[in-house]
């Protein structure tokens, strides 16, 4: 019988770097120095694994146990943060219902007609009109303060020809309403006299009919 690919004479056969003692084989010229040392490192290898094998243990459970904790401190910190950084802030308006915004729509359209109305010299309406309705929507100006400076302008400058007066829109758009209301009023030396502005006293009459009364300026 052959398991092993060697007949059981060839294996008891002794030879010159082997013999066999009963049942014990015994190597000759084999290096004892070296066996022996392999040997240490072996069990120091062994040693070592164990060793290396139970630090990563205790690692790792050190590691499992800090993660938590430190998540929980970093989450704390932040909403600390958070909150520190937060202003508080008015609640957002609720939008307005269809028959509010129709009814300050009205009500914003009837406040420009009420200006455009006051005004002193009215011409070219639908310019004057959308002049109006820029200076309140774009310039966010206040309606009321808009007429009531118009109010004053139109009874300062009763003494003046309305040929030199400007229309709504070159009025608006030139954001007169932001004049010094002193420059609206009549000079001194011009009242009780001649109603003519000062810059038009002696101009000759010829030179006024290029400004006919419905001129705009």
């Amino acid at each position: 019988m052959q398991l092993i690919g060697v007949t059981k004479e060839e294996v008891y056969r002794e030879s010159m770097l082997w013999s066999w003692r009963e049942n014990d084989l015994h190597v000759d010229f084999y290096p004892k120095d070296q066996e022996r040392a392999t040997q240490a490192k072996r069990k120091a290898g062994k040693s070592f694994g164990k060793g290396k094998q139970k630090g990563s243990k205790q690692v790792s459970n050190s590691l499992a146990n800090s993660l938590p904790n430190s998540l929980a401190k970093d989450k704390e910190k932040k909403r600390k943060e958070k909150e520190s950084n937060t202003f508080p802030r008015a609640s957002a308006p609720a939008p307005a219902k269809p028959e509010e915004k129709n009814e300050k729509e009205k009500d914003l359209t009837k406040k420009i007609e009420d200006i455009y109305l006051a005004f002193p010299k009215q011409q070219k309406k639908p310019q004057g009109l959308q002049a109006i309705a820029r200076a309140i929507t774009k310039k966010k100006l206040d309606p009321d303060w808009l007429y009531a400076k118009v109010k004053e302008y139109s009874i300062s400058i009763v003494w003046q020809d309305m040929r030199f007066i400007p229309n709504c829109q070159t009025w608006f758009e030139a954001e007169q309403y932001n004049d010094d209301p002193e420059t609206w009023k009549e000079p001194e030396n011009l009242k009780g006299g001649d109603k003519k502005p000062k810059q038009l006293q002696g101009v000759q009459p010829s030179l006024l009919e290029e400004y006919p009364e419905s001129e705009d300026f």
